[in-house]
Parts: structure tokens; C-alpha cells; sequence
């Protein structure tokens, strides 16, 4: 694993030191494998400062960093695949091409990052904020993003299968050839996404708004619902109600 500014042991041994009123105490066994292995799996990181830290390829697999402050931090490559990152500020972090599989990001902060080719798979987004978020080729299947903020994000060829959308805001994303393939939009805000050659069969778009959308959303898309959906062109469309 690559290492710029902390290793991973040495972090970890840090938090346990200077930052014990914050984190849990590492046990004997969990730093035995830290220092063999280089992971952290199941270590309980809730609150702490890892601000602009390097754990590129680390493995957190099931951690809990609950309200941490992982702005700026490098994390390209990790393992974080069931952990636990509610209210987690990720402002600015390197996510290209980590494992995010069903991990917890309700609320969390991840305005600017870079979620290139990540693996968001089943992973609750909740209210979580990625304004500015570079999603490129991201795999967001099944995830739930109810309320979530993607003002600006960047979702090229992105895939959101069966994802629930429900109340969220895209305006101004970038949803050039993403998949949202029976993807949940129910009173979502689309204020001038680009949705071309997005594949848009089966959504569900009670209650959004399409206003300024770019690529002029057909009303004739294959099993997709429209109830007081507000059209591209300022109509509004209940052909579904």
C-alpha cells in the first residue's frame, strides 16, 4: 500500500495515543493485525481527525467512522464495503475506484470528491451531499440516495440500476449515458440535467421536475410513470396518474 504522509499503522497508533478521548482504544489482537496487514477492519474511528490523510488501498472494511473528518483524505482504492461513515465529512477526498458496497453515508458530506469508478452498490445515501462530485462510471445499483444533494455532480456513464432517487436534487448533473434503468425520481429536481443517451426505461417521475432538461425527455420512454411530472417545456404531464 502506498503510504505519503501516515502509514496506516503508525496513524492508527496515533489515534490511539493522542486521540483516545475521541476514538475507542484499539485492542491487543486488532493492532497485532494492523501492524501484520495493514487493515483496520471493524476499528471503531467514530469522531476522529483524518483530515488529508493517505490510506490509499487501505481495508476498512465494517469500521465505524461515524462523524469523522476525512476531508481531503486519499482513498484511492480502499476497502470500505459495510462500513459506517453517517455525517462523515469526505469534502474534497479521493474515493477513485473504492470498494463502497453497502456502506452507511447517510448524511454525509461529499462535496467535490472523486468517486471515479467507485462501488457504491447498495450503499444509503440519505441526505448525503455531493454537490460538485465527480461520479464518472460510478456504480451506484440498488443505492439509496432519497434526498441526497447532486447539485452539479457529474454522473457520466454512471450506473444507478434500481436505484431510489426519490426528492433528489440534480440540478445542473451531469447524467450523459448513465443507466437509470427503473431507477426511483419520484419528486425529484431535474432543473437543467443533461440526461443525453441517458437509458431512462422504467423510471419513475411522479412529481419531478424537468424544467430546462437537456435531451428532452420522451414521454413515450418504455414503462416509465409520469404524474404531475413538470416537462422539459413547462407542461405538465399525468398521462401516468
Amino acid at each position: 500500500m502506498k503510504i505519503r504522509s501516515l502509514s496506516v499503522v503508525s496513524f492508527c497508533f496515533f489515534l490511539m495515543v493522542g486521540f483516545s478521548g475521541q476514538v475507542g482504544a484499539l485492542e491487543g489482537g486488532e493492532l497485532k493485525d494492523l501492524n501484520a496487514t495493514g487493515e483496520c477492519s471493524y476499528c471503531d474511528l467514530t469522531r476522529a481527525d483524518l483530515k488529508g490523510v493517505d490510506l490509499e488501498g487501505a481495508t476498512l472494511y465494517w469500521a465505524n467512522l461515524d462523524w469523522a473528518d476525512l476531508s481531503g483524505a486519499n482513498l484511492t482504492g480502499a476497502v470500505l464495503s459495510e462500513a459506517f461513515l453517517e455525517q462523515a465529512n469526505l469534502t474534497g477526498a479521493n474515493l477513485e475506484g473504492a470498494d463502497l458496497l453497502m456502506t452507511n453515508l447517510t448524511g454525509a458530506n461529499l462535496t467535490g470528491a472523486n468517486l471515479t469508478g467507485a462501488n457504491l452498490t447498495g450503499a444509503i445515501l440519505t441526505g448525503a451531499t455531493l454537490t460538485g462530485a465527480n461520479l464518472t462510471g460510478a456504480f451506484l445499483d440498488k443505492a439509496i440516495l432519497t434526498g441526497a444533494n447532486l447539485e452539479g455532480a457529474d454522473l457520466l456513464m454512471t450506473n444507478l440500476i434500481g436505484s431510489d432517487l426519490t426528492g433528489a436534487n440534480l440540478t445542473g448533473a451531469n447524467l450523459t449515458g448513465a443507466n437509470l434503468f427503473e431507477v426511483n425520481l419520484t419528486g425529484a429536481r431535474l432543473f437543467k440535467t443533461n440526461l443525453t443517451g441517458a437509458k431512462l426505461d422504467g423510471v419513475k417521475l411522479d412529481g419531478a421536475k424537468l424544467t430546462e432538461t437537456i435531451n428532452r425527455l420522451r414521454t413515450h420512454s418504455v414503462r416509465s410513470t409520469f404524474c404531475t411530472t413538470k416537462m422539459p417545456d413547462g407542461s405538465i404531464n399525468d398521462s401516468g396518474c
